[in-house]
């Protein structure tokens, strides 16, 4: 009864970044339909401002990528619990570009810190 649950910290880093790729993947479709919109006659004006903002949200790439890795990081604590991966993750956190999903993945690796770091060291 008083194990620790040691793989909420893994959940929690793994829900903030699919809740980011989620996202961000929603926001480049919904810019890509509204470019879509635009192009037909009259919108010459809303069409430009389309182009550019959809051409400006592929730099979304790379937030992309980071939450893809955050992900997999994620899904790798719940069977190795190093406090190193929980660093990495609450470094690579503030690169994300929503709040929940960065909120998520902050949560998860501080509480990740501090039970992992609690952990006993085994010696072979």
């Amino acid at each position: 009864m008083n194990k620790k649950i040691s793989w909420i910290p893994s959940l929690l880093i793994i829900s903030g970044g699919l809740y980011t790729i989620f996202y961000l993947n929603h926001l480049l479709n919904e810019l890509q339909q509204f470019e879509e919109e635009t192009s037909g006659f009259g919108f010459g004006f809303l069409h430009a401002i389309a182009e550019v903002t959809l051409a400006f949200s592929y730099l979304m790439i790379f937030p992309l990528a980071i939450a893809g890795i955050i992900t997999v990081i994620g899904i790798i604590t719940i069977w190795k619990q190093y406090v190193g991966l929980a660093a990495i993750t609450l470094i690579m956190a503030l690169i994300l570009m929503n709040w929940i999903g960065c909120i998520l993945v902050i949560i998860g690796s501080i509480s990740g810190l501090v039970m992992w770091g609690k952990q006993p060291v085994k010696q072979s």
